[in-house]
């Protein structure tokens, strides 16, 4: 009877063992690697004669700042040497003339290098440049030559967009034209501003419909250029290159070599097509609501609603269900993949992405409401009473403010426009600031036209 009843608790033991071994053991294998062709680089080769980034990449070669001399305080307002600024515009002259060589060609393009990343810093020096002349010009009344400099550094701004193919060089193009949009609210702030300046700047901004597919082209380069960082981690090659970089022994690096063999390889711990089916949704998703309004975003700060969509398959959400799951309930599963993951912060990054297409939008339609609503006043002597009345003898509607959807808002007592901003929360249009280690305003605030002009320097 002893005899049984040890038997039966040693099958029952047995039976534990081999199953919680089944359990922890079930998802070894990978499974099969995503369909990324959706988010695959369309490349369209560009004759050189046609291409700006030629032009671009010499201007770099011919920037000149002078010691103790900062653009971007002059730009911000920092500092007003008006003979350091004209002496600095001066030597810049053949800075100038490259950038608008490059503007009149058609097409803006990088060399076909893998993973070529163009000379971002330099390329948002020459934005301060042509935003230091604008703001230059202005400041001495020369009205049409502010104007001309505005539009030239914003054309520029849409040519760096046409060559962005990964999000530092999407970010970096908002910034430029973020400069040209200051410099075009400044201008038609300016009582001096006649009705011409105002007419070129509003055909140019009726042209700069470019956010939405510069996110959308930068989304698929970042991608690929995401996969080929998780490729040299599944061949060891990332382990050697952090060992060549920081000189290690040979005997260290036969042991790092062991280690990614050994570790890294095996599918339980690093399962790649699972990893790259989440690095892939995000992609996909950022491709498939590029216009979508920072409210409705699915990658939106914490937001972690699935949303569906045309271009994201019932397959991957299945997938992101399953992944979910499967984490919480294997943490050993695909361990290192979903640490490379988050590693990548990517959902960090995504969300600051959509931030800056937001921001640069959001800026671009409330500098068309300020023209608009300088119009208004000079042919009525008044402001509207609502935006709606702008439509249709100046706007053909109202801006809708990318941050939650809704028209943009406005105040004919404050004589300002503004958009709720990041915090998706309508203040009134206070100016007051959020109390957290950004300093962020509660509204993005663009005041109208003052009737007063900023005065020379003396």
């Amino acid at each position: 009877m002893k005899r049984r009843l040890v038997k039966k608790i040693g099958a029952a033991i047995l039976l534990a063992i081999l199953f919680l071994v089944t359990l922890i053991y079930a998802p070894i294998w990978d499974i099969a690697p995503p369909d990324v062709s959706d988010l695959a680089v369309v490349r369209t080769e560009v004759p050189p004669e046609e291409n700006a980034y030629a032009c671009f990449l010499q201007a770099t070669n011919e920037l000149y700042e002078p010691p103790n001399f900062s653009l971007f305080e002059y730009f911000h307002g920092q500092t007003n040497d008006d003979a350091l600024v004209s002496a600095v515009i001066a030597t810049n002259q053949a800075v100038i003339a490259w950038i608008k060589l490059g503007v009149e060609r058609p097409f803006c393009q990088k060399p076909d290098i893998a993973n070529n990343l163009g000379p971002v810093g330099r390329f948002l020096e020459i934005g301060a440049l042509l935003a230091t002349r604008a703001r230059f010009e202005r400041i001495q009344g020369q009205v049409r030559e502010a104007t001309d400099a505005t539009l030239l550094l914003m054309q520029y701004g849409s040519r760096l967009h046409q060559a962005s193919s990964l999000f530092v060089e999407y970010v970096a193009a908002n910034c430029v034209i973020d400069m040209g949009l200051t410099q075009a609210a400044e201008q038609v702030r300016d009582k001096r501003c006649g009705i011409a300046e105002r007419e070129r700047l509003t055909a140019a901004l009726a042209e700069l419909s470019f956010a939405n597919q510069g996110l959308a082209k930068s989304a698929r380069g970042e991608h690929v250029f995401c996969t080929e960082l998780l490729e040299q981690t599944r061949s060891g090659r990332a382990f050697l290159n952090y060992a060549d970089y920081f000189g290690v022994s040979k005997f260290k690096r036969t042991i790092l070599k062991l280690v990614a063999q050994f570790v890294c390889l095996p599918s339980y711990l690093m399962q790649y097509n699972r990893t790259r089916h989440l690095m892939t949704k995000d992609y996909r998703l950022l491709v498939a609501h590029a216009g979508t309004a920072y409210a409705n975003h699915p990658l939106r700060g914490d937001n972690t609603t699935e949303v569906s969509s045309d271009n994201v398959s019932e397959a991957d959400g299945l997938l992101a269900t399953h992944s979910r799951t499967h984490r919480a309930k294997w943490p050993f599963a695909n361990a290192l993949g979903l640490r490379l993951h988050m590693s990548y912060d990517q959902r960090k990054t995504l969300n600051g992405v959509v931030l800056s297409a937001c921001k640069v939008e959001c800026k671009l339609s409330a500098v068309r409401l300020l023209l608009a609503c300088r119009a208004y006043e000079e042919a009525t002597g008044h402001l509207p009473e609502t935006l709606e009345a702008l439509v249709p003898d100046y706007l053909p509607a109202v801006p809708r403010d990318p941050f939650d959807g809704q028209p943009f808002r406005y105040s004919a007592e404050q004589r300002i426009v503004y958009s709720v901003g990041e915090n998706l929360t309508d203040d009134g249009g206070t100016r007051d600031y959020r109390e957290d280690k950004r300093r962020r305003p509660k509204d993005l605030i663009f005041g109208l036209f003052t009737h007063e002009s900023e005065p020379p320097n003396s």
